[in-house]
This record gives structure tokens, C-alpha cells and sequence, in this order.
């Protein structure tokens, strides 16, 4: 996986929870419904980092329309993202669709 970029919003506080926000498998992090959520949480406190699989950022770069990896391939990068992440308090990890499905299994924590 290259460089991770987050697109952050809110969590003014040091030590704010932070929420890491995947995005489901045909969207992107800044697709109309992960900024609603991110935006909503953030009004109530809660810092929101998004960031894009791997084949998502190769997309946005010019890359070719392709499927998700196989989930081993996404969890690693799931895993590899919370590891780029600096967080001061709580973290929470989740997401849309495929993003939730790949926090949510046991292999990512």
C-alpha cells in the first residue's frame, strides 16, 4: 500500500475518539455519504479520518475501473491504515458496506 492520505474531519479535542471510515467497494472516501456521516459525527465530537483501499486510490490517480482485491488483501490494508493513524484517544474502526465488513472481521484488530 503507498502513502496513506486521510481526509480528516473534526476531533478538535487531543484527545477526541477517532472513528477510521472505510469506504464501501464502488465509492470513494469523499462520496456524498461518507462526508454526511464523517460531517455528522464530527459535529458531535467525534474526529473521522477516511481513507481509500488501495485499488480505490489507484482509480482516483487514473488507474482502470477494477474490482475490490480479495478480502486477506483489504484487511491488510485496513490494518495498515490504523497503524499510519495517529490518534490521542479511543479508536473505533468501521465503514460502508465492503469498509464495515472488513473492520468487523476478527483477522483486522
Amino acid at each position: 500500500m503507498a502513502e496513506i492520505d486521510f481526509l480528516i474531519n473534526g476531533g478538535e479535542a487531543a484527545d477526541a475518539p477517532t472513528f477510521l471510515f472505510a469506504h464501501g467497494a464502488g465509492a470513494t472516501m469523499d462520496a456524498p455519504f461518507m462526508v454526511m456521516v464523517a460531517q455528522g459525527l464530527a459535529a458531535r465530537g467525534i474526529r473521522v479520518a477516511r481513507f481509500e483501499f488501495d485499488y480505490m486510490a489507484a482509480r482516483r490517480r487514473g488507474g482502470p475501473r477494477r474490482p475490490p482485491p480479495k478480502m486477506d488483501i483489504l484487511q491488510q490494508e485496513y490494518r495498515m491504515a490504523v497503524a499510519a493513524l495517529a490518534c490521542g484517544g479511543p479508536l473505533v474502526i468501521g465503514g460502508k458496506s465492503m469498509g464495515g465488513r472488513m473492520s468487523s472481521q476478527r483477522r483486522v484488530g
